[in-house]
C-alpha cells in the first residue's frame, strides 16, 4: 500500500527532536499531486506533529493540527 514520505518512525523522530516538517509534493504525475494530503493531519499528530509549514503564495504559513 503506497504511503507518504517520510516514514512514520522519521516522523516521530523529527517531533523527539523538536524539529518541524514543511508540506510539499515531489510526484511526477498530476494525478498523485495530493496524495494522502487528505490524511496526514491525522497521521502527523499521531506521530507527535503539533504544527506544519506551508508555502503559498509567496508566503511561508505555519498550521497548527
Amino acid at each position: 500500500k503506497p504511503a507518504p514520505s517520510p516514514a512514520d518512525f522519521l516522523i516521530k523522530r523529527v517531533a523527539e527532536k523538536g524539529g518541524r516538517l514543511m508540506l510539499g509534493s515531489d510526484c511526477h504525475f498530476k494525478e498523485k499531486l495530493l496524495f494522502a494530503f487528505d490524511t496526514l493531519p491525522a497521521l502527523l499528530k499521531a506521530c507527535g506533529i503539533k504544527s506544519v509549514l506551508t508555502f503559498e503564495k509567496g508566503c511561508l504559513n505555519e498550521t497548527t493540527l
